[in-house]
């Protein structure tokens, strides 16, 4: 079934009802301390109506002390493991779960969750519709207080289907994503930065997709969740929030409790991994780990140095400097010969290396690299100027119009691909990628005159410098007379 953006209206999910499923669920859970509440958990999963044989539960004990235990009721496949000693955290924990998981479909549920009895079913029937779906389940957060409930009580309630009057739901509070489900026409309406949805507490995926995008990123204690799935939209999965079933998040939740903490302990470590995050477009020019387009540009042996910095200058410091440029000599990168400094045939290209030698975002190469999968745009420059906007240009009408795929003509010619939209295309079909791009994402073909100028090192009348009115003057005052002249002019100007 052929997704275009993320409109997931045109899945047709099976009716749990009538439905025989086939596929096998791994529930990870990753767990430190808060034994009371794993028990809570557990007794609510052992009531799910989801085939007990298609289902494991793995509880993850990031070395609690005590060491948790498997009390009842439980789900019959239910086991506690510890997680890799190489590291800690919840993310780390669900990659050493996944790593000893079996099912087609990893769930991922956090300690704190008390499930209604048809959750893990609810998830699963869009998995059995399409092989390449995030699903994000509902819920709610509640006060919970210590001694609330047994878990046999929890149990009856939830295989009874009452799970929702364990909690006053006036009382409870939304989590803050459903604002933003609602206005994107519960996500059918997908922009770039959908990924922001993706905040852990419960979502699925395959499997194979889980271990494509290398999992959870062990180095992040907090905020590993939006990483992740900005690591899964740039691999073209489609996010559908599921609402018909819910679930109580028992406690009020960090980014509720300690809101401005949790930011700050995420700020430097999303930044640097997610270019969309939109906090990065507000800082000052840096380097960043991942940069928001890799910029291919082919040298050609008739290129002179001046040519080169003229196309490459306006990219280094335009409006978006937040790039890699990857220069590409397909040729045997020569040295000068001796004694041919200035007329050298290929001679050029040493100069090439000199000038971008200190500058980090220039990498040179005989080959265009492989396509970087954390990296949102790639654009190849093929023909004519740039300028300080080109890339603000290029970027700003992408996002604007959702494109998957941005092509100009006229005197510049440059392509830029979103690489969600051809991960997307890749899955439904590869050997025809930009025909596929324009039906799941969208392509257009834009006409541009040449982008303006900036100056560079090579420009030796940049700024005026070497203008009619400036040989003139040098060469009826001395350089005394033009200070005492600028110096008067000044003066007269109120500077």
């Amino acid at each position: 079934m052929r997704i275009r953006r993320n409109d997931w209206s045109v899945l047709r999910p099976p009716d749990t009802a009538t439905w025989t499923p086939h596929l096998t669920v791994s529930i990870v859970i990753p767990a430190y301390g808060g034994q009371e509440k794993l028990d809570i958990v557990l007794a609510a999963l052992a009531a799910q109506d989801y085939p007990e044989d298609l289902t494991e539960v793995i509880v993850v004990d990031d070395h609690s002390d005590p060491a948790l235990e498997l009390s009842r009721p439980h789900p019959a496949n239910t086991t506690i493991i510890l997680s890799d000693d190489a590291n800690w955290g919840s993310a780390h924990a669900v990659n050493s779960g996944v790593r000893r998981a079996e099912g087609d479909i990893v769930l991922r549920l956090d300690a704190d969750m008390l499930v209604f009895h048809d959750h893990v079913s609810a998830h699963m029937r869009y998995h059995h519709a399409a092989d390449n779906l995030v699903v994000l389940g509902h819920k709610r957060f509640v006060d919970w207080k210590p001694g609330t409930f047994e878990a046999q009580q929890v149990t009856d309630a939830v295989s009874s289907g009452k799970a929702n009057e364990l909690f006053d739901t006036a009382m409870s509070e939304p989590h803050w994503i459903e604002g933003y489900i609602s206005d994107h026409d519960d996500l059918r309406y997908g922009t770039s930065d959908l990924f922001r949805v993706f905040t852990g507490a419960t979502g699925s995926l395959p499997r194979t997709l889980y271990n494509d995008v290398g999992g959870f990123d062990g180095d992040m204690k907090l905020g590993s969740d939006t990483e992740f799935g900005y690591r899964l939209n740039q691999a073209g999965a489609v996010f559908i929030p599921e609402s018909n079933s819910s679930s109580w998040h028992l406690g009020m939740g960090q980014m509720k409790t300690a809101r401005k903490a949790g930011q700050q302990q995420r700020l430097p470590f999303l930044t640097q991994r997610i270019p969309l995050y939109r906090q990065r477009r507000l800082a000052p020019a840096r380097n960043w780990r991942v940069p928001l387009v890799d910029v291919i540009v082919e040298y050609r042996d008739n290129m002179k140095i001046s040519q080169v910095d003229k196309l490459l200058a306006p990219l280094l410091g335009g409006s978006v400097p937040d790039i890699r440029v990857h220069l590409i000599n397909p040729a045997e990168a020569t040295d000068t010969p001796r004694g041919k400094v200035l007329d050298a045939k290929g001679g050029h290209w040493p100069l090439v290396r000199e000038l971008y030698a200190a500058e980090p975002r220039v990498v040179l190469g005989r080959t265009e690299p492989d396509v970087d999968p954390a990296v949102p745009f790639r654009l190849h420059w093929h023909e004519g100027r740039t300028g300080l906007d080109s890339i603000r240009f290029l970027f700003e009408r992408m996002e604007a119009d959702r494109l998957g795929l941005l092509t100009t003509g006229g005197a510049v010619q440059v392509r830029m691909e979103r690489q969600a939209a051809f991960a997307r295309a890749r899955q439904y079909e590869p050997h025809d990628l930009d025909s596929e791009v324009n039906r799941v994402w969208g392509h257009a073909n834009i006409y541009t005159s040449d982008f303006n100028l900036c100056p560079t090192v090579f420009d030796p009348n940049a700024g005026g410098h070497d203008s009619l009115p400036r040989r003139a003057i040098r060469r009826l005052f001395s350089a005394r007379q033009r200070r005492w002249l600028k110096r008067n002019l000044n003066r007269l100007r109120g500077r």
